[in-house]
């Protein structure tokens, strides 16, 4: 017996495997996943690209879903760009706010390290290491509430976006 809330999922998770050619698609799609861990981001672009346009596909017809042809390069690599673009957008902040955290953390730990090479264990240095220390554990804690709320926000956006083909549409 099949749960009524789970029925409708079905088609989804079957459909790239109930074509003809499908797993053509699969292993190029495979083939570029494993080749952006060689060549960094390229390929990964590509297969984001491809997978805004089954979005796409989704989200603007509604008769029966199938995989794209790997025919469209160009506008696979735009559409994926465009989309890791907003994500970085969104991400942004966060990571700008680890990024400070980290910074603040490891001047006052060299700066410790400095002193004491030099003979100089002096309390003041150990009180700037702890205040170091604990600015990025409370600048950890907001990174990672920004990265929520950046989450919470960027699905609606990238939809947004691979619907109008627009990175301006994320921020409407």
């Amino acid at each position: 017996m099949q749960a009524k809330s789970t029925r409708s999922l079905k088609p989804f998770f079957i459909y790239p495997f109930k074509e003809q050619g499908s797993s053509k698609k699969l292993i190029i799609g495979s083939l570029l996943t494993f080749a952006n861990f060689i060549i960094p981001f390229i390929p990964g672009f590509f297969v984001t690209g491809y997978v805004a346009k089954i979005a796409r596909e989704i989200m603007l017809n509604d008769d029966d879903l199938h995989l794209p042809d790997w025919d469209d390069w160009e506008n696979y690599f735009k559409d994926g760009l465009r989309i890791s673009v907003i994500g970085f957008l969104f991400c942004l902040p966060a990571l700008l706010t680890f990024f400070f955290g980290f910074g603040a953390y490891f001047r006052s730990f060299f700066g410790l390290m400095i002193e004491s090479s030099r003979g100089n264990e002096s309390t003041e240095m150990a009180i700037l290491y702890i205040i170091g220390l604990f600015i990025w554990i409370f600048l950890l804690f907001v990174g990672l509430l920004l990265l929520f709320v950046a989450g919470f926000f960027l699905p609606p956006a990238l939809m947004h976006t691979i619907r109008n083909s627009s990175i301006g549409s994320a921020f409407n």
